[in-house]
This record gives structure tokens, C-alpha cells and sequence, in this order.
């Protein structure tokens, strides 16, 4: 699905989904880097619970994430220090979204599900 974005975004995609899975989309949204640390600064953050084998891998993105988030209210970067439940900011979210390495490709799409339902939450509260 990430090379069919990546060589015809939007089409290529649905076209991809419909003709392997059989499921026809006609509303999306597209969430980039910059977007989804932007609403996760409007939001002040998203709780999420961080467990002790993702600290090593999420300290290591955030230096990216922090030099790539160009939003006035990022602050000082600031690693994760323990595990457990915490409200993250828009490039320790994203940075968290990003694991690859602690332990598998289905995992990280679980913690970007946590995150994306992490904003929903956050956004249901506040309204």
C-alpha cells in the first residue's frame, strides 16, 4: 500500500485496495508528519502509554522529529525517560508512530493507531 501512495497517491491507492481487497473507498484523510504534529500541538498533546522496550527507539527518532517540526510551540527537545502512560508532544508522537526496529511492521501500525485514536480521544474531550 505505501508504494502504490508513493508512485500514484490517492488513486493508485484506492485502485490498489479495491482490486486486492475488494473494499471500495470513497472518503479519506491524508495525515503527513508536519499535519499530524501540528494537531497534536493544538490538541496540548495525546496520552500514551510507552512501554520500557520502546524508549531506546523512540529517543532515537526524536532529534529528526524534533529538526523537522517547524511549530512555534515545540519547546526544548525532550527525550522519553520512563515507560508508562504520558502526554506526548507533536515529534514525540510522531516519533513514537515511527518505530520500526522494537518489534514488528504490525506493532508499528498499532502505535499509529494509538496515536490517531490517542487525537480522537483528545479532540472528543475538548469539544
Amino acid at each position: 500500500l505505501n508504494t502504490a501512495y508513493f508512485w500514484g497517491k490517492e488513486n493508485l491507492l484506492f485502485e490498489t485496495i479495491e482490486n486486492e481487497f475488494g473494499i471500495g473507498l470513497d472518503k479519506y484523510v491524508i495525515v503527513d508528519f508536519t499535519s499530524l504534529m501540528d494537531i497534536i500541538y493544538a490538541l496540548d498533546g495525546v496520552e500514551i502509554d510507552v512501554k520500557e522496550s520502546e524508549i531506546k527507539e523512540v529517543n532515537k527518532f526524536i532529534p529528526e522529529c524534533y529538526k523537522f517540526c517547524k511549530n512555534p510551540n515545540k519547546g526544548e527537545m525532550e527525550l522519553i525517560k520512563e515507560p508508562g502512560k504520558q502526554t506526548l508532544n507533536g515529534y514525540q508522537a510522531l516519533s513514537y508512530s515511527r518505530i520500526r526496529k522494537a518489534d514488528s511492521a504490525i506493532f508499528r501500525d498499532g502505535r499509529q493507531r494509538k496515536v490517531i485514536n490517542a487525537i480522537m480521544k483528545k479532540y472528543q474531550d475538548v469539544s
